[in-house]
């Protein structure tokens, strides 16, 4: 095992140690083990919930979720949530947006996807949606390593095949609210992948009335309660 063999070497750099500096240094790389080691732990912990006996993710190899606009869903860092349902809340020609996310075992990893924004109610029917397909782009800073960071909106017709399979794959839904109508809008969001077919529904509240055509703020990007709070 990777962990144990870098731990054994940590403590044997600590024991053969000559003076203090060795000491720290050793000390300093066997915390470094043991963090990675938790992080590992937890990572399994997190796939073993979403993909382990008995569960539906083990069953169908894959699962599908709803997501805030906020989250950056990562490869190998993302396990879903506990949502059943989405939500948005729209004034009057406003646009608003929600990740549809789904994750895979390795050993199921997604071909082709094809997703769709299914109206249920004739409000539903009056809102426009229009599909993307979340792409990465390598991140350039100065003193550290390129990583991909998804960034980027490619639009979509809701059908994508991969040419290398994925375990992760991002779908961004916006739905634009209609003028003059207020009401809620319910929808389905349908996922087809792997001979499986999984959905989850999204309502959509528009209010009586519109934003104003002037913005008073400057922006108002990521503002959530919890950065809110923070101020």
């Amino acid at each position: 095992d990777a962990i144990e063999t870098k731990s054994r070497q940590a403590m044997e750099k600590i024991t053969a140690a000559t003076n203090s500096d060795e000491t720290l240094i050793a000390l300093h790389q066997l915390q470094q083990i043991q963090e990675e080691a938790t992080s590992l732990a937890e990572d399994a912990r997190k796939y073993l919930a979403v993909f382990g006996k008995g569960t539906i993710g083990g069953k169908l190899g894959l699962l599908f979720f709803p997501e805030d606009s906020t989250v950056k869903a990562m490869p190998g860092l993302y396990y879903g949530n506990d949502k059943k349902q989405a939500e948005l809340l729209l004034a009057q020609e406003e646009t608003g947006g929600i990740q549809a996310i789904v994750i895979a075992m390795p050993k199921r990893a997604i071909r082709k996807a094809e997703l769709s924004v299914q109206p249920k109610n004739e409000l539903a029917k009056s809102l426009k949606t229009s599909i993307f397909l979340e792409d990465d782009i390598a991140t350039r800073f100065a003193g550290k390593p390129s990583e991909s960071y998804p960034d980027v909106l490619r639009p979509s017709d809701g059908t994508e095949a991969f040419q290398t399979p994925q375990t992760l794959v991002r779908f961004w839904i916006d739905v634009q609210a209609p003028q003059n109508q207020s009401g809620k809008a319910e929808f389905a969001v349908v996922l087809k992948a792997n001979d499986a077919e999984l959905s989850f529904p999204l309502t959509v509240t528009v209010y009586p009335f519109a934003l104003p055509k002037e913005f008073t703020l400057s922006t108002a990007f990521c503002f959530t309660p919890s950065w809110a709070k923070a101020f």
